[in-house]
């Protein structure tokens, strides 16, 4: 018997992370406009490789000239010169900060209306940050709208176009664990203290020549008070740039995925600030060769549990699991095999976390850590079952609101092919 499944992935971005960003630094006044932008809503769009860069960032709402984004108000972010013509998506952390009242961000091209998404959910505990994949249109300047009055920075950490390198998926795999001498990294004794430099080798983080970006979840867990976690690539000083903002207290995780280049060794380099933390890293896959899958950008929601979105009218129950079909939402092209969601978990009583893997998968890896009172999201890439499902799991009672924000796709409509154990004739 010869089998065929055809299936399409999603993609998605929002995040919530508490402590503190870089210090402001002196930039130019970003843009901001209340007056909403006019266009069709984000298309679907051929994005293809990526390619990484040293991070910078673009604005700081803090710094001296700014200030913060009124509520119901976008800012205007310009791509910058250094990005070529040819690059049809970003990739960006961004990070909300001070915000008075939990809310949320949305990022998309500026020729393109608002989408009913979200990508950052803020909170007045502190700032909270996500990585964010969002297209360019031909305006070349990205749009952040603030539900709420809000501090925004914006850090360029890469993009994606026609020149960049294909997407590599692997099995999540735990690299690092700072809690375990096992897992520490070489001269890691325990906690990273600030302005402690680690270097994860190529070896160590299990990757080819081939490779020159690196996709991990970054978490910091039992720190010490609120701080910050940045990566970069290995072989010169630390960006004024951050990835995971945390927050202290035995058991408080914060994670966060971002897309990092490698150094010319292909080391990449974390280094934590303010005060200390313990680091886990897990690596979700990586950029380069010259085979391999392309991004396609989309935006759209997939399921919200809050108001029956996507067939789910109820609240999670612990050790609950729940099964989507990402390409259900007709954003996403056939030959789709890894989904980039945006993952959101609210209005939850009890700490926990949420699981997203392919169906029928047994991996304990989780994929956001969660805490009352604070709405957590990340962006959260997963490979699809042979049926193109993905499987939501919650270890405690929570809403759980998922955004498609396309996914990483091969070319033709196969997503797999098997004989059922007979010689294929020809080869």
């Amino acid at each position: 018997m010869i089998t065929l499944v055809t299936v399409a992935a999603a993609l998605v971005a929002t995040a919530v992370v508490t402590a503190t960003v870089p210090a402001p630094r002196a930039a130019a006044a970003p843009g901001v406009s209340c007056a909403a932008p006019e266009g069709p809503l984000p298309p679907t769009t051929s994005s293809g490789g990526f390619r990484g860069i040293q991070p910078t960032r673009l604005v700081d709402t803090r710094d001296p000239g700014g200030s913060p984004v009124p509520a119901r108000c976008w800012l205007r972010v310009a791509v910058p010169a250094s990005v070529p013509a040819t690059a049809t998506a970003l990739a960006l952390t961004v990070t909300a900060d001070r915000s008075a009242i939990p809310a949320f961000l949305t990022v998309h091209p500026c020729g393109s209306s608002r989408p009913l998404t979200s990508n950052v959910n803020t909170h007045p505990s502190g700032p909270t940050a996500n990585l964010v994949v969002v297209g360019v249109d031909a305006t070349r300047e990205i749009c952040v709208y603030s539900q709420e009055r809000s501090d925004v920075i914006v850090d360029l950490v890469g993009w994606f176009g026609a020149d960049g390198l294909p997407f590599q998926e692997t099995e999540p795999r735990r690299v690092v664990d700072t809690r375990s001498p096992a897992t520490r990294p070489p001269g890691v004794t325990g906690k990273v203290v600030p302005g402690r430099t680690v270097e994860l080798s190529r070896s160590l983080l299990g990757l080819p020549d081939s490779a020159t970006s690196v996709m991990v979840n970054v978490t910091a867990t039992e720190a010490d008070g609120y701080g910050f976690v940045t990566t970069f690539p290995c072989g010169g000083a630390a960006p004024p740039t951050s990835n995971v903002n945390y927050l202290g207290g035995f058991g408080v995780a914060r994670a966060n995925t971002t897309i990092s280049a490698l150094g010319a060794t292909g080391s990449l380099c974390l280094t934590t600030s303010v005060s200390a933390t313990h680091l886990i890293v897990d690596v979700i896959g990586w950029f380069g060769g010259s085979e391999g899958l392309d991004l396609r950008a989309a935006a759209g929601r997939l399921a919200d549990s809050r108001d029956g979105t996507g067939g789910w009218s109820t609240p999670f129950a612990p050790g609950e699991e729940r099964r989507l079909v990402p390409a259900a939402s007709g954003l996403l092209p056939d030959g789709t095999r890894v989904a980039v969601l945006g993952v959101v978990a609210t209005r939850t009583a009890t700490p926990g976390f949420l699981q997203l893997l392919p169906c029928g998968s047994t991996s304990q890896s989780s994929s956001l850590n969660v805490v009352p009172g604070i709405d957590i999201t990340n962006l959260v890439t997963v490979p699809l079952a042979d049926d193109g499902s993905v499987c939501v799991r919650a270890s405690m009672p929570t809403d759980v609101v998922i955004d498609v924000f396309g996914g990483f796709r091969a070319d033709g409509a196969v997503r797999s092919f098997a004989l059922g154990g007979a010689d294929l004739f020809p080869a």
